[in-house]
């Protein structure tokens, strides 16, 4: 006897109608260890199943590949489950609980449900006139740098001086915030921010080592960040492995050893990238696996390498992610150009040609997921981060592909996705909007997608790309205060679209050393914002055209807004100009 669990859809909806049940809506992962819990304990109770059964349609939902519904009926963490009405509303709902609580809670509201219905769906009815009201917030008249500042001082204020990081327990990574801190110290010479950040930074990766444990959130012996803390010092990691948060941490990493030359930092993004490399990388086909449970907790990661290596290691999701693997390209493309390894930059282009072979719909979009031959629709996140991939891969290779594909992609995302100014999270015509409660335009893929936007415009001077980037940082300016830290990429979006457009050209012969180099050193000194191009001055006749240079030797041509600097000859004054141009 188990609960009878029904896909998220209309049929479960229009039956839970038919037969005036709400519905019981569990949102899981395959990473979750409380997730686990519950299907083994409160789940398998006789007396909680035969209530569930009798008098709810349950609705069991992965939140990785549906985050959709995730964003909208998550309640504080996982496992979530959600008591719904018929139509979708929120009843009420938690996250774990024990087989007692969980039994009480379902006859409690089955019985409320019937003595009290009347009261129930007029609270439902009040809490979704406030939402509506609360979504309509009032817009700035422009987007500004104070608003920047306004991030970088919830940051500030929420910094933990004595063990780095933002917060208390349970304590996250925040990379974004770190990425934010560091480029707005940089450019603005606010040493202090710079400070905070690589403080924050060391300690993570150092996390544990002083108390002789071999991992802390950072895996000291195996490589990789575990997802989150359940201590304020870093010590006690909840240890789930995620390809999205160490894509995110491996790039900051990177950006850390850019900017202080720190080896510590180095050492951290080899480690991650081994760790990943090695366990969560399919060589075979070229993608990245979605994450590693955390089934054996500090049983197996208290161990060494060597004796892990004689314990099977905890499950692995062989799941292929779009979004979280577009991060991962992101960041091996990164990583691979600024620590010379050709390797990892093979890694990074074999998977995501193996995404566009693999992962496109019939629409031309990007889906979400492949697992077994079977993809899911994509999200906008699919969208976005692919797109952000491959203009990685185009100022990494001048191959054009990449750029067309990015193009493509960008109009995929206005096609379907585009609403009052800014990108929802799902396509409008998807499966009817009134089963996910509202519409949703989440904060960090439009920031994302803002930021791609501007790095278009930046490299194509089409200035549309610029426009839509501003009305989309424009929908978001009566409510990004909200967010606190998680607005971090939104204050990066509004710094790079705001910003005057740095722009390198390396104009002359692929096949010419002195060429990759002058295009290798463009690539590697940290200059936020900036684009970078690659102009074969044989491939490439229509651009040599377009802007007028000669062809005759090597030569990068760098601009910042309409100052045009003369032709550059040499990879020292490469980095002598992009340093004066990340600092002004």
């Amino acid at each position: 006897m188990s609960i009878n669990w029904n896909q998220w859809g209309s049929d479960a909806f229009n039956r839970a109608s038919a037969e005036d049940k709400p519905i019981l809506l569990r949102i899981t992962a395959s990473w979750c260890h409380w997730c686990d819990v519950m299907v083994n304990t409160s789940d398998a109770d006789p007396e909680t199943i035969g209530l569930i059964n009798s008098n709810f349609i349950p609705i069991l939902v992965d939140s990785d590949l549906r985050p959709d519904i995730n964003d909208r009926y998550n309640l504080g963490g996982w496992p979530t489950t959600a008591f719904l009405d018929s139509k979708g509303n929120l009843i009420t709902g938690g996250t774990y609980l024990p087989p007692d609580q969980f039994k009480e809670a379902v006859r409690q509201i089955a019985d409320s449900l019937k003595s009290d219905r009347e009261r129930i769906e007029q609270a439902i009815s009040t809490r979704s006139l406030e939402r509506r009201d609360n979504s309509k917030t009032e817009q700035s008249p422009t987007v500004s740098k104070a608003m920047i500042e306004l991030v970088i001082d919830a940051a500030i204020a929420s910094y933990d001086k004595r063990h780095g990081g933002f917060g208390s327990e349970p304590k996250f990574l925040y990379p974004a915030t770190l990425s934010l801190l560091l480029e707005e110290g940089i450019t603005s010479g606010r040493q202090e921010l710079v400070d905070a950040a690589v403080d924050s930074l060391r300690k993570m990766r150092t996390a544990g080592i002083a108390e002789g444990r071999r991992f802390g959130i950072y895996d000291h012996e195996a490589g990789g960040f575990f997802r989150y803390s359940a201590t304020e010092d870093w010590t006690i990691p909840h240890f789930e492995k995620m390809l999205e948060e160490n894509a995110r941490m491996l790039d900051v990493y990177v950006t850390a050893y850019q900017i202080t030359g720190d080896e510590l930092f180095l050492e951290t993004a080899h480690g991650i990238m081994n760790f990943f490399d090695e366990w969560m990388y399919d060589e075979d086909r070229g993608f990245f696996y979605a994450s590693m449970s955390p089934d054996g907790e500090d049983r197996y990661y208290s161990l060494s390498a060597s004796e892990r290596a004689q314990m099977p290691h905890p499950p692995v999701d062989h799941t292929l992610f779009v979004n979280w693997n577009a991060q991962m390209i992101s960041a091996h493309l990164k990583a691979g150009a600024v620590l010379r390894e050709p390797f990892v930059l093979e890694a990074a282009h074999h998977a995501l040609d193996y995404l566009l072979t693999n992962c496109r719909a019939a629409d031309c979009g990007m889906n979400h997921h492949l697992d077994g031959g079977k993809q899911g629709e994509g999200f906008l996140s699919d969208q976005v981060y692919m797109t952000s991939a491959l203009l990685d891969a185009f100022e990494l290779s001048g191959e054009r592909k990449y750029l067309d594909e990015a193009q493509s992609l960008i109009c995929h995302c206005k096609e379907y996705f585009l609403n009052e100014g800014a990108f929802m999270d799902r396509k409008s015509d998807r499966e009817p909007l009134g089963l996910l409660r509202f519409e949703l335009f989440p904060l960090r893929e439009n920031a994302i997608a803002a930021i791609t936007l501007t790095r278009l415009f930046n490299i194509t001077e089409n200035n549309l790309y610029r426009e839509l980037a501003m009305n989309i940082l424009q929908h978001f300016t009566g409510e990004f205060d909200r967010y606190g830290l998680l607005a971090s990429p939104y204050a990066l979006a509004i710094k790079r679209v705001l910003s005057e457009p740095i722009r390198v050209r390396i104009v002359g012969s692929l096949q010419d050393a002195r060429t990759r180099e002058m295009h290798q050193t463009a690539l590697t000194t940290y200059c936020p914002g900036a684009t970078v191009e690659v102009i074969d001055s044989i491939q490439h006749q229509d651009r040599l055209c377009q802007f007028g240079y000669p062809s005759d030797s090597p030569r990068a041509y760098i601009s910042k807004g309409a100052t045009n600097l003369p032709a550059i000859e040499t990879k020292e004054e490469i980095v002598s100009r992009l340093n004066e141009f990340a600092r002004s």
